[in-house]
């Protein structure tokens, strides 16, 4: 059943009982995928929470933790579905933030304040996540690690992972299996 690749993918080959692959792969494309999608789902519940209790990078707003989220693409003629833990849409945040002075040098006086500064910024956690996963380059050349929190998440929860996805495919497969047979029987 499914095996980790690359220590991020889960690749899923169907082995095992003659019976349940053959049942499987008897249905239609669409009900193969409505399965595969439905395991796929829930099992990428468990990543998403590991990602939100992390402490591997420090949260000042708390926006990117709020934006946590999950999403599943299939890919319908392959029949390929793909679990996705990431920073959802909508949870931009305008921060406004105040201090400083902005100044002038006058030279029979010094420094002379000219008045205090105050700024909009705008955390939008889609435009940065893969920044703090990954790390990046900061002004001055200076280079910041990635906290590769979404990796680590991943590889706490494997085990729930699967053991998930296995069990809702098992009872998807055979109960969309079951509502086939009855369907061929109905005249």
């Amino acid at each position: 059943m499914p095996q980790v690749v690359n220590t991020i993918f889960v690749k899923m080959n169907m082995d095992g009982a003659r019976q349940c692959v053959q049942s499987f792969e008897d249905l239609k494309n669409g009900i193969k995928n409505r399965v595969i999608r439905k395991s796929v789902s829930t099992s990428v519940v468990p990543q998403n929470k590991a990602a939100k209790r992390t402490r591997r990078f420090r949260n000042r707003t708390g926006v990117l933790r709020k934006s946590l989220g999950t999403r599943v693409k299939t890919y319908r003629q392959s029949g390929v579905s793909i679990g996705l833990v990431g920073s959802r849409k909508g949870f931009a945040k305008t921060v406004i933030r105040t201090g400083g002075r902005l100044g002038a040098y006058d030279p029979g006086v010094g420094y002379r304040p000219v008045k205090w500064y105050r700024t909009q910024l705008v955390i939008n956690p889609r435009k940065y996540i893969h920044l703090v996963e990954l790390g990046h380059r900061v002004r001055g050349g200076r280079y910041v690690a990635g906290r590769d929190f979404l990796k680590m998440a991943f590889l706490q929860s494997k085990q729930e992972v699967l053991s998930r996805f296995n069990s809702k495919f098992t009872a998807e497969a055979g109960r969309e299996a079951m509502l086939a047979a009855a369907r061929a029987l109905k005249p």
